[in-house]
């Protein structure tokens, strides 16, 4: 882990710069896969409704694959 000090010259610094979509889209397939894709389930261990859920499946590239939750982009080239 590394320590932002105003000393240190920002470019230094080794950040990950996921965007907060990049973490939702992996949180929820990550709760889909737990729950075995049970989406009210889901919804209960990621803390927010069914419906904002249902919203989110509708909106961010989320793909079923042999029976696990992923992201769209990762698989393209594998037939669903």
């Amino acid at each position: 882990m590394y320590r932002v000090t105003e000393s240190q010259p920002l470019f230094l610094l080794k950040l990950n710069y996921m965007t907060i979509k990049d973490e939702h889209i992996r949180l929820i397939c990550k709760a889909l896969n737990r729950s075995a894709g049970h989406r009210q389930e889901a919804s209960k261990l990621l803390g927010i409704s069914y419906r904002t859920l249902y919203r989110y499946l509708k909106v961010y590239p989320i793909i079923k694959i042999n029976g696990k939750y992923c992201r769209k982009e990762y698989n393209n080239n594998l037939k669903t």
